[in-house]
């Protein structure tokens, strides 16, 4: 399995530059993934601020952040900000 995504649908295009695997998921989903069958290890987090936001990635099995991105005065999540995560 690779990064879980919760998005919905018409945010999956934002995706297609992300040359790894993904899967996207409801909520309950992504909380059977992490919590019932112990599958999921990489969590992707977007945060939108009033003006700003804020990507990153989890890996909780690690227990560590493996990717963390600012962007100040752009809120929305953005098919470029998906290509820069390598």
């Amino acid at each position: 399995m690779g990064l879980a995504v919760v998005a919905k649908e018409k945010d999956e295009a934002i995706f297609n530059g992300y040359h790894y695997k993904y899967r996207i998921c409801t909520e309950e989903e992504l909380f059977d993934l992490f919590q019932i069958s112990k599958k999921g290890r990489l969590l992707f987090e977007y945060v939108q601020s009033s003006t700003d936001k804020f990507i990153t990635i989890y890996d909780l099995q690690q227990k560590k952040t493996i990717y963390r991105d600012y962007v100040a005065i752009s809120y929305n999540l953005k098919s470029k900000d998906i290509e820069k995560i390598k």
